[in-house]
């Protein structure tokens, strides 16, 4: 009898251990891993849960979810809009948090290059709700993938928790893959 307990503790550790996020130890490491095969994977925020992004032309895609704070839920939502280069996208961008009844716009307040550990270029875009008081600050980070347009994730908090989340959007944005076709 004992070595049928044991067969299903090692069974249940192997499941657990296949279902849990990484442990590596490094911060953006220890949350889930959100992926679309043939598009993308990056690790979320530890802690944070995944659901299915708001429908639409933006949507369907996982999107991470954090717990709300100051009377938001921060999020990362994936995007693609159809620019060819990230210098188009940069030029033209006209941030909005779309929330699933309005569209809120937003002020872009910084630009910078920004570099994947898997060494994925793009940039990572600063955008603030000029409303008074401001409902939401979003960091956009945007790659080229390789059928040519542009990827963007799109991290939203309360401006409240904007120089919390900052870096961990960093973090976590630091381990987007972009993935060829067929690679899961």
């Amino acid at each position: 009898m004992k070595w049928r307990r044991l067969i299903l503790l090692g069974t249940g550790l192997l499941w657990t251990a296949s279902c849990s996020p990484s442990a590596s130890g490094s911060g953006s490491d220890a949350g889930l891993r959100i992926k679309t095969p043939s598009l993308f994977s990056y690790v979320a925020p530890a802690g944070w849960t995944s659901q299915v992004g708001p429908s639409g032309a933006k949507g369907g895609f996982p999107q991470a979810v954090g717990t709300a704070s100051h009377n938001f839920t921060p999020d990362i939502t994936f995007v693609t809009d159809g620019y060819h280069s990230i210098s188009d996208f940069v030029k033209s961008y006209q941030p909005s948090l779309v929330d699933v009844d309005q569209s809120f716009p937003l002020k872009p307040v910084e630009s910078k290059p920004f570099v994947t550990a898997a060494g994925v270029t793009g940039y990572r875009l600063h955008s603030i709700d000029p409303a008074s008081p401001p409902a939401a600050e979003q960091f956009s980070y945007v790659f080229p993938n390789p059928d040519g347009l542009v990827f963007e994730f799109a991290c939203a908090c309360a401006p409240a928790d904007a120089a919390h989340y900052g870096p961990i959007f960093d973090a976590s944005m630091k381990t987007v893959r972009i993935l060829k076709l067929g690679e899961n």
